[in-house]
C-alpha cells in the first residue's frame, strides 16, 4: 500500500512539474499549494434483519475503503478537484441471493465484490464580486449497478464576508442489473410482473445560508429537496407474507420526495475548545419522519494535537410500506421488510485524534525539480461505534475506523 501511495504521489507531482521553466515554477509558487488527501476506512457490522432474506437473517458485512482527493489550483481564481476510490466488501446477506432460504440458518459473509468511483470538479471564483461557481461530474461502478452524476453550485458572499448564500444542484442516474432471488427468476415473480424499469433518477437541490454571528459563533442553515424516480425497489430483497411460505420481491412506488432541513452551529469556547452542533429534520412521502443530533467537541490538548469526542443520535418513524418478516398481506400493492425503512433509534459515538504540527510533519524535495516541495501536513484517525435499537433491543451493531493523511505540494 505504501509503495502504491508513493508511486501515485510521484506521478501526480511529475505531471505538475515536468518540463517547467524557472519562471513557471515561480508563478506556481505564488498559488495556493496542491493539497492531497489519502483516506483509508474500515467498516464492519452485524445484525439480524437482512432484507435479502425477508427481514430476518445475518447482516454481517465488512468494507475496506481506499480513497484519494486532490485539489489543484490552476490560477488564483480557478482550481480543479479530483476524487478516486475503491471499496472492497464482503456481505452475508448478498450471498443469500443465490440460496433457497432456510429461515433460521445463518450463513457466513462469503459474497465479495468491489465498488470503484471517481469525480472531477472545477471551481472558479471572482474575489471582486465575491462570487464562486463550480461544476462536477463523476461515476460509480459496482457488481449490480453503475452510476453517473453531475452537479453545479453557485455561492455569493456579503461585502463584509459575514454572510454567504449557496445554491447547489445535482443529478444521479443509476443503471441496475435486475438480479432477482434465485427461486423467483421466472418470466413472472409469483403472481406479479417483473419490475418495469432498471433505471433510477435522482434530482437534488439545496440552499445554504451561512452567517458569522460574532467572533466566537458561526451558523449555517440548509434546506434541501430530493426527488427520486424510477427503480426504487431492490430486486433481490425478499418479502414474505403472513402464511410464511408465499413470498415476492420488494415492491415500492416509482417516485419518492425527501425534504431534509439542517442546522450547523460552531462555537469557540476558548483557544482550546470548540463545540460543533448539528440538527437535522427529515421528512418524505414514504411516511418517514426523522430527527438527528450530532455533537462534537474538538479539544486542543497541545498546539499540534487535537482530540475530538463525538456523539450522534438518530430516531425515525416507519415507512408506511414496511412490515417485519411474514406480516405483509398479498393484497398490498407496495411492501418491504428492509429495516432501514423501519421505526428505530440509533446511537453513534467515538473519538477523533488529529496530529498537525504548525510547520507540517516533515518536508522533502520532489524529484524532477529542486523548486517543488512536498510537505506532510497532518494525520488524523477517527474511531466510531454504532448501535441500532428497536424496542430497546440492539438489532444492528457496527464499528468503523478511518485514517487521513494530508500533504501539500508547492
Amino acid at each position: 500500500m505504501q509503495l502504491r501511495v508513493f508511486i501515485l504521489t510521484f506521478f501526480i507531482t511529475s505531471l505538475l512539474t515536468a518540463q517547467q521553466t524557472d519562471d513557471t515554477v515561480r508563478v506556481f509558487k505564488q498559488l495556493d499549494p496542491v493539497q492531497v488527501n489519502f483516506i483509508y476506512g474500515y467498516y464492519e457490522q452485524d445484525g439480524v434483519h437482512s432484507p435479502v432474506t425477508g427481514g430476518i437473517g445475518d447482516e454481517e458485512l465488512t468494507d475496506n475503503v481506499g480513497k484519494i482527493t486532490v485539489n489543484i489550483p490552476v490560477s488564483k481564481s480557478i482550481s480543479i478537484s479530483l476524487l478516486g476510490g475503491i471499496d472492497y466488501y464482503t456481505s452475508a446477506s448478498t450471498d443469500n441471493i443465490n440460496n433457497e432460504h432456510d429461515f433460521y440458518v445463518e450463513t457466513s459473509a462469503s459474497r465479495a465484490d468491489s465498488r470503484k468511483y471517481g469525480d472531477l470538479g472545477i471551481q472558479a471564483k471572482n474575489e471582486k464580486r465575491r462570487f464562486v461557481v463550480g461544476i462536477n461530474g463523476g461515476f460509480s461502478e459496482e457488481w449490480d449497478v453503475s452510476s453517473r452524476n453531475a452537479g453545479l453550485f453557485v455561492a455569493k458572499e456579503s461585502k463584509n464576508k459575514n454572510r454567504q448564500f449557496k445554491l447547489s444542484t445535482s443529478y444521479y442516474r443509476d443503471d441496475w442489473d435486475l438480479i432477482y432471488p434465485e427461486e423467483l427468476r421466472k418470466n413472472k415473480v409469483g403472481d406479479q410482473e417483473l419490475l418495469p424499469t432498471n433505471i433510477r433518477h435522482l434530482y437534488d437541490g439545496a440552499l445554504t445560508y451561512v452567517q458569522i454571528i460574532n467572533k466566537r459563533m458561526k451558523a449555517a442553515l440548509t434546506v434541501e429537496a430530493v426527488y427520486q424516480q424510477g427503480l426504487l425497489s431492490t430486486p433481490f430483497h425478499r418479502v414474505y407474507f403472513t402464511d410464511t411460505i408465499s413470498h415476492d420481491i420488494e415492491r415500492l412506488p416509482d417516485s419518492r420526495f425527501k425534504l431534509p432541513l439542517g442546522l450547523h452551529v460552531n462555537y469557540k469556547v476558548n483557544d482550546f475548545l470548540i463545540t460543533r452542533l448539528y440538527y437535522r429534520f427529515y421528512l418524505d412521502d414514504f411516511g418517514i419522519k426523522a430527527h438527528t443530533i450530532d455533537m462534537e467537541y474538538p479539544l486542543k490538548v497541545f498546539k499540534f494535537l487535537t482530540v475530538s469526542p463525538f456523539y450522534r443520535f438518530h430516531i425515525q418513524t416507519s415507512a408506511k410500506y414496511f412490515a417485519p418478516f411474514a406480516q405483509h398481506i398479498q393484497d398490498d400493492v407496495y411492501y418491504t421488510s428492509d429495516y432501514d425503512l423501519a421505526e428505530f433509534m440509533a446511537h453513534k459515538y467515538g473519538v477523533g485524534l488529529k496530529y498537525a504540527p504548525l510547520f507540517g510533519l516533515f518536508k522533502s524535495k520532489v524529484p524532477l525539480t529542486k523548486k517543488t516541495e512536498l510537505k506532510f501536513k497532518k494525520v488524523e484517525v477517527r474511531v466510531a461505534k454504532y448501535n441500532r435499537l428497536i424496542d430497546n433491543e440492539t438489532v444492528l451493531k457496527a464499528f468503523s475506523l478511518t485514517g487521513y493523511i494530508t500533504f501539500e505540494i508547492q
